[in-house]
């Protein structure tokens, strides 16, 4: 008997693949701007991926950024990367939602601290280079899921609110 494999599982493992090779300061030819990290946290669900780390904790220094690659939904499509709603739907491609992001701790929005203007630069300077990762790590992902349809959507900013910025996108891939 042929065991039953969840190819949704292969697309995580790509995406985070991706995050760690993009954010790895070990791995990177070019190290991130802010400080990178190796570890990429693998959550599900409709949370907000960057509302679960305290960037506040007590030892947390914000010397590294959470990362994350998060299942947001499965569904079937007609029409790739569209979700359709069938009574046949059983018998359409199947699809996953995964969201990829990056968050780190942030003067800017911080209700307590004054405005030093150096900081806010170098925070903008570590958040363009955040984002350019996310591409990156979109990209690497897509290679690597090259058997399958990947669509993916537009990476935009979160923050800065309570001391915490973070940069996210959604790609779509068909199982």
């Amino acid at each position: 008997m042929t065991a039953l494999v969840d190819e949704a599982s292969d697309v995580v493992t790509a995406f985070i693949a991706a995050m760690k090779a993009a954010f790895n300061p070990a791995d990177a030819i070019q190290p991130p701007l802010g400080g990178g990290s190796a570890e990429v946290h693998f959550l599900a669900g409709e949370v907000v991926a960057f509302s679960l780390w305290d960037s506040f904790a007590i030892g947390n220094d914000c010397g590294e950024p959470f990362l994350w690659v998060r299942l947001i939904k499965r569904y079937r499509s007609k029409v790739f990367p569209t979700e359709t709603l069938d009574t046949e739907a059983c018998a359409l491609p199947r699809v996953v939602a995964v969201e990829i992001g990056v968050a780190r701790c942030a003067t800017v929005g911080n209700a307590d601290a004054t405005t030093d203007w150096a900081a806010v630069q170098q925070e903008a300077e570590f958040s363009l280079d955040d984002s350019w990762r996310i591409e990156m790590a979109l990209c690497d992902a897509r290679r690597r899921l090259q058997n399958h349809a990947v669509a993916v959507s537009t990476i935009t900013p979160n923050g800065p609110d309570g001391g915490v910025v973070a940069w996210a996108a959604t790609a779509f891939v068909q199982l």
